[in-house]
């Protein structure tokens, strides 16, 4: 092996690491606590499922430099405060969007006056 498949390898392996790590600490993955297994596979897919959608929000901080700002959890806490009131059957009400808020939005490409449609 030449020195950039070293390399290349090695940072796959961190890559693979870091999503374990992840799954295990950051969603609680250690053990699916169920008694028979469809509810450890139906488990198991939701986690694969939530780590894809986690894995793809860090790159998008990564890629827009949002880690400069905020923790993956402080943004999370901070998009929180954005709530969505329905009035009738097809009214809904958005509660005032922050600057910040505003921002992050636009860093993941969401339109904030279409978060009704979300």
């Amino acid at each position: 092996m030449d020195k950039i498949s070293i390399l290349e390898n090695y940072r796959n392996r961190d890559n693979v690491e870091k999503v374990f790590d992840l799954l295990k600490n950051e969603m609680d993955g250690n053990r699916l606590r169920a008694h028979n297994s469809y509810n450890s596979d139906a488990r198991l897919f939701i986690k694969f499922i939530s780590l894809i959608i986690q894995s793809e929000i860090i790159r998008t901080m990564k890629n827009k430099k949002l880690f400069k700002k905020y923790t993956l959890h402080e943004m999370l806490a901070n998009l929180r405060k954005i709530k969505l009131t329905k009035i009738d059957n097809d009214k809904f009400i958005l509660s005032e969007v922050s600057k910040q808020n505003r921002l992050i939005l636009e860093a993941f490409n969401i339109d904030p006056t279409d978060l009704h449609r979300y």
